[in-house]
This record gives structure tokens, sequence and C-alpha cells, in this order.
């Protein structure tokens, strides 16, 4: 047996019997499971200032969906927001009105008026639009969709990412970065002053790509590049948030390793790889998803090789934990989010059925540690 093969086996034992709580920094969370629908891909999740959870995601149907957990009594409501997508993002106005770009062919975005829900086509026979969408929405002006352009009209290759916004009822249209196979994967924010942060990659040069909107104009850096590792690509899969000061904080993928990139005070970033992963066979594949705790400390779940795995750093040591184990549903399309009260919301695929199911993690007592730990010199 390959050495590859026997280390697969050894992850499958250990997804069956490592407990589901994660201890660190003194904190525990204790998981249990609820399940939201018979079926789901794409998933993307919110909490709002209420503790109430906004849930998208699509169907194997291609049907775009809407789930809503109430805070009060835990209980989980649906609706169908349309009939054509594979891949899906949802965010949160100040409101906390939902908001969902979705993705299949064409760029479709909804949102909910607090009445019903709105939703439009944003460009026409513009080509061939998939992979990854993003979508955020500032409290003055029109929202910000970001999509992956993939062939044009004609039905060439075009192969960048590209930014809609809003404004006085028309949207306009931009390519943010000419460089080779731009954005497939990618990840938008709006930071306190409401300038738009994007984590992107460039697949071709093998790079992780960070662009900030100052208000007039873009500033674009790379963070990563294969110069720094033999691996091919790089930024696959990644996962943005900000910190209390603004700066950017990136999970993303290369080959066959998760890394995690901190933007410091002086502009500069460091990085680090936090966990080896077996390289995936799709796109889908390479996914991961972030969010802050009450602390400012990060969590990251992400996809390997259809195992799901959650990842905590205390301000010292990573903290690592197997929520999903692989099955006959290869993916798992997982998504994060975490409350005001610490609570997590995982959304995934289940690996046995397939069933949308979402892992709800209540901070608890101190307890004895159980989790795997990775230090770091951060």
């Amino acid at each position: 047996m390959r050495e590859k093969d026997l280390a697969l086996c050894a992850g499958l034992l250990l997804a069956l019997f490592l407990p589901v709580s994660l201890r660190a920094d003194g904190r525990t969370w204790t998981f249990s499971t609820e399940t939201v629908d018979v079926s789901a891909t794409f998933s993307s999740l919110k909490v709002d200032s209420n503790g109430n959870v906004h849930l998208a995601y699509t169907n194997p149907g291609f049907r775009v969906n809407y789930a809503f957990r109430d805070a009060q009594t835990s209980k989980w409501f649906h609706s169908e927001i349309d009939k054509r997508a594979s891949f899906t993002s949802l965010t949160l106005d100040s409101e906390d009105n939902a908001h969902i770009c979705y993705t299949q062919a064409d760029l479709n975005y909804a949102h909910w008026d607090g009445k019903v829900w709105q939703k439009e086509q944003i460009v026409h026979g513009a080509g061939t639009i998939a992979y990854s969408c993003g979508v955020a929405v500032p409290s003055q002006g029109g929202p910000y969709v970001t999509y992956y352009q993939e062939r044009t009209p004609e039905d060439t290759n075009y192969l960048h990412m590209r930014v809609a916004h809003l404004e006085n009822k028309i949207w306009s249209l931009k390519t943010l970065d000419w460089d080779g196979q731009t954005g497939k994967w990618h990840t938008i924010l709006l930071d306190k002053l409401e300038n738009l942060h994007i984590g992107y990659d460039a697949f071709v040069s093998g790079q992780l790509k960070y662009a900030v909107w100052d208000g007039k104009e873009w500033h674009i850096k790379a963070i990563d590049s294969r110069t720094s590792s033999e691996q091919p690509g790089r930024g696959m899969g990644n996962s943005m948030v900000l910190n209390s000061k603004g700066l950017a904080m990136i999970s993303y993928f290369e080959q066959e390793a998760l890394k995690y990139a901190r933007e410091k005070d002086d502009g500069t970033w460091s990085i680090e790889t936090i966990a080896a992963t077996f390289p995936s066979v799709t796109w889908a594949g390479y996914r991961s998803s972030q969010a802050l705790d009450s602390q400012g400390l990060p969590h990251v779940v992400y996809e390997d090789a259809g195992t799901l795995r959650h990842m905590y750093w205390d301000g010292q040591e990573w903290h690592a934990q197997v929520l999903a184990h692989q099955g006959i549903q290869r993916l798992r399309y997982a998504s994060i989010a975490i409350g005001r009260d610490d609570t997590i919301y995982i959304s995934y695929c289940d690996p046995d059925d397939g069933s949308l199911q979402v892992a709800v993690g209540h901070p608890s007592a101190s307890a004895a540690p159980n989790s795997n730990r990775m230090k770091s010199d951060h």
C-alpha cells in the first residue's frame, strides 16, 4: 500500500474516533447536528445580530434555497429562491436582511427587502459565468457583486473575475485583474469604512492576491506566489476575514496544503502552512471558510479529500478536529459563522446520505484537552 493510501486510512480512523469537541484557550465547544434539508451542495451561512441563522444553498437539482433558523425556537424555515444555479454566496446587510448571489451560466442576485424576495439577472448575454461569486452591501449605496467570467459571448475564453456595482439602478462592470485566470476562487468583504476588500487567486501565475478599493482606486498586491513553493496553484478555495484593526487574514490552498496569511500593521504579511491536505480532483474540493469569535480568533473549516476539518487559533497555536468523515457523497461544501455568544454554526453536506447538516457548537466550561495542536511562531 502506498504511503498516501496509508495516511488516508489513518485519517479515516481518526475521523471515526476523534471526539466532537474542541478545547482552546480554556474554552470548549461541544457540537450537535441539525438536519436542515434532504440534500445540498454549496452552502453559505451567516448569523445576524439577534442570533438568527441565515443559510443559502443549492441542491443536486440546481435549485437555490434559503433557510432561516429562529434564535428563540431553534426551528428551521425554508423557501425556494430560484430554479437554476450551482454556486451560491450569502451576506447580510446592516438591517440583517439576506443578500444572495448565485451562478450557473448567468449571474443572478436576490435580496430580501423585508417583505418579499427581489430577484434580478445582473448581466445578460455576457457569455458563460461560473464558479465563485460574492456579494457585499454597504449601508449607503448599491451592492457589489463579484463573479468569474469564464467565456465570452463569442464562446472564447475570458477567465477573469469581474466586479459589478449597482449605482442609480444601473450595474457597472469592471475586470479587476488581467493576470491569467484570476478569481476563480475569491472572497469579498467591506471594512468599517465600507471600502471593498477582495482576496483571490491568480491560477496561471500561481499567486494569492489581495485587492482593496479605497473609494478612488484599486490597490492590488501579491501575497503568496509559486516562488516560495514548488507546489502548483496558490490561493485556491480562499476565505477572508478582517480583524478589529481592519487587517486581512486569509485561509487558502496550494496543491497539497492549507495555508494562512495575516496582514501586519506595517502592510507586510506573515504566511504559514497550517495543514497538509490531499489534492482534490475538482475545483469545489478546494474550499475553506472562516469566521472570528468574540475574541477575534479565527476558526477555519475546510475540505480535505472529503473529510471536513475544523481548525481554531487560540493566539499561540492551532487546534484541529474532524467534524465529518469521508463517505459516499464526495464533497462537504461547508460554511462557518459564529454568533455573538460564540455559538459556532457549520453547514455541510452529509457524507453518507447527502443531506444538509448544520453542526452547532456551544461554548462550555473548561475541560481536559482533547484536540490536536500545532504550534506556530505567531
